[in-house]
């Protein structure tokens, strides 16, 4: 699946200690824990019976994400170690100022020895180690526990608390309980007490303004207020289910042509080649022809919109550039290998598919045009009258068949969901390095097949690694400003240039043709006037028969580039993109400065501005989506 094996991230939070709980206890309850995941994920991740997605057999990897602190947190790795269940990583809040090699799960400059980590290269099999002293010296602080519980619950699909049941400090187990929950996470409470009670924590049933005072308020009343289930591989694997599994179809892909989206943008995507370079290698001729009507329109209509800019030829040289901007730490370089592949095919059947339903609707305009002129040449020449039906008849064949073939193709549903991958994808690959996601805190089951992938594939990855000191993370912060923002904003500009430039070129070649035809029906009233009074000749035939023909062909070129403006929605789409560029402008703008400050900067603000800038980069994408009905075919004359 997607280059290997699905995998599932596995949080576990506890206290410092074990309380009064025996060990023999606790190591029961982990490992009764761990196989009840094992056995739920198992069930939650096996595929719809009509999706292309093949099970693994094997199940999906598991990986052990905790903060490593005294007590519960070490116990549970040990557990977790002996039962031979998969890779360990740990998460510091704290780096040693003087040792590379020391990590501190307290502050260095209070903590006990026992806070102190050493040789995390080759202890855990992955680690992250966050620049806790910095974070207290922003404005406003951040808290460095809080900031661990933040990746501790934005990475795990589901989390195992050793808890108490009331509230404790800033950071601590009732707070990953409770951000867990707000992100729609499972949590199995162990209960930190003799009895050891284990429960399942459904998120569904968490009021959306709660707080770690209310949950442990709720869970202290009997029957856990009904927020838990009984420990069962069924209840987990359903609460795990509306994450992991392919979400059911939209409103929208009901009735379609298209009875599995994921299968038809597999099928195109098999059918793009890409040559060494990484360039798509080109359809046949005659579908170049067919299919590149769009480009060829717009290019000619907007020449001299946009300066042109000399971009390397090949388009794996481009992924190039973009990913060394944001390259990963050098043991996450393999885990990263499957996003270009999957995003060059998905931008690939984007643009195609974009191309060939656009194409597909101006060959259609251009067929009505070229009827009108048709049905009108016998009232000019007679002698033409069987040759124009024979003819009239083949255009509309030829475009009844265009019509058919391309709502049949159904482009439009599998160019946005493609679009959307690829904006995902690339999305992925910018903020992953900062550990933020464009889903925010608040993510939600997946709403379509190619958000499900996508989180899969973060899934399969797992979270950056290595030692993120500030100067570090501010770099990464840059390179994705520049990735992310920076290009957006040009994006939307040229694209506003372009579609205006179009807009107003179609309107004048418009305006063109109707004050022409105006001209020549006012000239051809005078000379007829004229001749009726007596003032000159009758107007000869042949000018009447260019008048007539105008008089018919002039409307249904105004008519076509009318539906050719109403689906393309130039004028529209110049704006919302002008818009957006602005938006995207000012973003931009204010990362600068923050990133400017060095030593000052609040990672805080970067990460709320990223987001900010990320989900606006996805509004675009799924409002187009959301308006589908209006881009379809339509049949003209």
């Amino acid at each position: 699946m997607m280059g290997g094996r699905d995998t599932l991230t596995i949080g576990f939070s506890g206290h410092l200690t074990l309380r009064d709980t025996p060990e023999q206890k606790l190591r029961a309850a982990l490992e009764h824990a761990f196989a009840l995941t094992t056995e739920a994920v198992g069930t939650a991740l096996q595929p719809p019976p009509k999706s292309t997605e093949k099970a693994d057999g094997e199940g999906a990897a598991l990986r052990l994400l905790t903060g490593f602190g005294p007590g519960a947190d070490r116990f549970a790795v040990n557990v977790w170690w002996q039962g031979g269940q998969g890779p360990v990583h740990v998460l510091f809040p704290y780096l040693d100022p003087d040792e590379e090699t020391v990590a501190w799960t307290d502050d260095p400059a209070t903590a006990a020895t026992q806070a102190r980590v050493s040789d995390i290269d080759t202890s855990f099999d992955a680690f992250t180690a966050l620049d806790g002293a910095a974070g207290q010296a922003e404005a406003p602080p951040r808290h460095a526990h809080l900031e661990v519980t933040r990746w501790l619950t934005g990475w795990s699909q589901v989390l195992i608390a050793f808890w108490d049941g009331k509230a404790g400090g800033v950071g601590g187990t009732g707070d990953s309980v409770l951000l867990a929950l707000q992100r729609g996470i499972p949590v199995l409470w162990i209960r930190a007490d003799a009895a050891v009670e284990l429960n399942i924590i459904d998120p569904s049933q968490l009021g959306k303004d709660s707080n770690t005072r209310g949950l442990a308020a709720m869970l202290a009343k009997p029957n856990h207020g009904g927020l838990t289930r009984p420990p069962e591989p069924e209840g987990l694997a359903e609460l795990l289910g509306r994450h992991l599994a392919l979400p059911p179809l939209k409103d929208w892909h009901r009735g379609h042509p298209i009875p599995d989206p994921v299968e038809a943008f597999e099928k195109h995507s098999r059918s793009i080649m890409f040559d060494a370079d990484g360039m798509v290698i080109p359809e046949a001729w005659w579908q170049r022809i067919r299919f590149g009507v769009y480009s060829t329109f717009v290019n000619t209509l907007s020449s001299g919109a946009v300066p042109k800019k000399k971009l390397p030829r090949s388009r794996r040289s481009q992924l190039r550039c973009f990913f060394w901007r944001n390259r990963p730490a050098a043991d996450a370089a393999e885990r990263l290998e499957p996003i270009p592949s999957l995003f060059l095919r998905a931008d690939a059947v984007a643009d195609r598919l974009s191309n060939r339903h656009r194409s597909t609707q101006i060959v259609i305009s251009g067929l009505a045009i070229l009827a009108v002129a048709v049905a009108i040449t016998p009232a000019l020449v007679p002698d033409w009258k069987a040759a124009c039906v024979a003819i009239e008849f083949t255009i509309l064949v030829i475009g009844g068949l265009t019509y058919r073939h391309g709502k049949k193709a159904g482009n439009e549903l599998v160019w946005s969901d493609a679009r959307r991958l690829g904006e995902r994808l690339r999305g992925l690959l910018v903020l992953w390095p900062l550990g933020q996601d464009a889903n925010g805190i608040r993510p939600g089951p997946p709403a379509s097949w190619s958000e499900w992938r996508v989180q899969a594939l973060r899934r399969q990855i797992g979270p950056p690694t290595g030692r993120l000191y500030h100067e570090e993370m501010l770099k990464r912060f840059e390179a994705a400003r520049i990735s992310l923002v920076e290009g957006q904003a040009t994006y939307h500009r040229n694209v506003a240039e372009r579609h205006k430039c179009v807009h107003k070129r179609m309107e004048k070649i418009e305006n063109f043709f109707f004050f022409g035809l105006l001209v020549l029906l006012l000239i051809y009233l005078g000379a007829y006037g004229g001749y009726i009074v007596g003032y000159c000749h009758k107007p000869v035939a042949l000018f009447g028969n260019i008048v007539l023909f105008a008089s018919a062909v002039v409307p249904a070129i105004g008519a076509s580039f009318i539906a050719m403006e109403s689906r393309f929605d130039f004028r529209p789409s110049a704006y919302r993109s002008a818009e957006m560029a602005k938006r995207f402008e000012n973003l931009n703008r204010d990362l600068r400065k923050e990133i400017e400050k060095r030593d000052g900067a609040s990672l805080t603000k970067l990460h709320d501005m990223l987001g900010k800038a990320s989900a606006l980069a996805l509004t675009e994408v799924d409002s187009w989506r959301d308006d589908l009905d209006r881009r379809s075919l339509i049949m003209q004359g």
